[in-house]
């Protein structure tokens, strides 16, 4: 991972956190890669390296659409949809977290339904596609 991409993390941790971060660089930590089309709706958004490349990947969540969107990191800040996209659902999305649900060492995805007490899970195959679980 990239030192500036490195140190950013660390202050968004550090801020959610409460603690103050200290960055130091010889260059802009942040720059403008260009824009992420996520449609009307969008509500959440979690970052994670999905495909196991290095790269900080995207997952967001569409409130209006009913859908949860798989966005692929290069490294260099610009992102492409993952193939199999959108994740279609039936509800509107409450929230969604990232982790490896069933121990294989692969990003999963939980969607929680913002009408009612379930969770969904898609089981992820390591290149940035989901399957419901």
């Amino acid at each position: 991972m990239r030192s500036s991409v490195r140190s950013l993390l660390v202050a968004a941790a550090c801020a959610i956190a409460g603690g103050t971060p200290h960055l130091h660089s010889q260059t802009a930590l942040l720059a403008r890669a260009g824009e992420i089309p996520v449609g009307p709706g969008s509500g959440q958004i979690v970052v994670a390296d999905l495909n196991r490349d290095g790269h900080p990947d995207i997952v967001t969540r569409h409130l209006l659409q009913k859908r949860v969107t798989i966005f692929l990191g290069d490294g260099k800040g610009a992102f492409t949809p993952a193939t199999a996209n959108p994740i279609a659902l039936s509800y509107q999305p409450g929230g969604i977290a990232v982790g490896d649900v069933n121990g294989d060492r692969v990003p999963d995805v939980a969607v929680t339904a913002s009408e009612h007490d379930e969770v969904d899970l898609f089981l992820g195959d390591g290149t940035g596609r989901f399957s419901r679980g």
